[in-house]
């Protein structure tokens, strides 16, 4: 097994970019572009700070090492710290405690929705595509396209006291993101590693907001008092579009239908921002 990479990234399900071939990736095709670079990808669904932190360390504790590690968090990444992982004081690790700190009305309102939804969603995340794809291929257009965008993990960028965050709420998962990162940045800088951060939209924002909101600002902010190396904004590639067409019309360009993540056009417009902002 190959340890040593010139350049790694780090995400969640975008990054490992489920329900796409690795050659449509936009990490596969970072690395088609560039066959002189060694690249790895270490994103896996649900991923989220606490995570990206803690596994690294496992890597590099193992005898990985790379250059360059790109971090993509993702707008779930909130609602995961808030509300899903907690770690364990006596061995360091990511606990998976679903709904550890939700209040008992949260709870009671979303146990029948999250129950066999959620073992799906994170447990056997290719049957959960498959059952979103029947779901959508019977529902009508405007179903879909509604619950894509009113998806409530997405919520907080516009609304700080967006439910289903649990006690932890927003601002706490907010906080637990920073936090995660700092110790992340910090693990880097250790082993002489650089970091670049770049965040993208979910069709929610795109959607009800603008290339600004808050999703881009706390990690453009992280940056500047952390030093990242770089950061990059791929939001603005997608709103500057929706000027020339509509949001209804990017969101379906971009995106796998009835789903917020990207397809493989999504996919090559990332790739496309990324090399043209990344330079190792």
């Amino acid at each position: 097994m190959r340890k040593d990479f010139d350049l790694a990234f780090i995400g969640d399900s975008f990054t490992e970019a489920i329900g796409i071939s690795y050659e449509d990736s936009f990490v596969g095709l970072y690395a088609q572009k560039h066959p002189d670079l060694t690249v790895a990808n270490f994103g896996v669904a649900s991923y989220s700070p606490s995570i990206y932190w803690k596994k690294i360390e496992f890597l590099l504790n193992n005898g990985f090492t790379f250059k360059h590690l790109i971090v993509l968090p993702d707008i779930s990444d909130i609602q995961d710290e808030a509300l899903l992982y907690v770690i364990d004081e006596k061995s360091g690790a990511v606990i998976d405690n679903v709904m550890r700190s939700a209040g008992e009305e949260e709870r009671a309102k979303s146990k029948n929705e999250n129950s066999f939804h959620r073992i799906l969603q994170r447990h056997f995340v290719f049957t959960w595509h498959i059952n979103c794809m029947i779901y959508n291929y019977f529902s009508g257009d405007a179903i879909v396209f509604k619950n894509v965008i009113e998806h409530q993990t997405a919520a907080w960028t516009r609304n700080v006291d967006a439910p289903y965050f649990g006690k932890e709420g927003v601002t706490g998962g907010i906080q637990k993101s920073l936090k995660y990162m700092r110790n992340l940045k910090q693990l880097l800088d250790k082993h002489n590693i650089k970091m670049t951060i770049v965040v993208y939209p979910w069709p929610a924002q795109l959607f009800f907001e603008n290339a600004s909101h808050r999703g881009v600002q706390i990690w453009k902010e992280f940056c500047s008092r952390e030093g990242c190396y770089n950061f990059i904004d791929a939001n603005p590639y997608f709103f500057d579009e929706i000027q020339q067409s509509s949001t209804r019309e990017v969101v379906n360009k971009y995106y796998i239908r009835g789903d917020v993540h990207f397809n493989a056009t999504g996919n090559k417009r990332m790739f496309e921002v990324i090399n043209r902002h990344f330079k190792l």
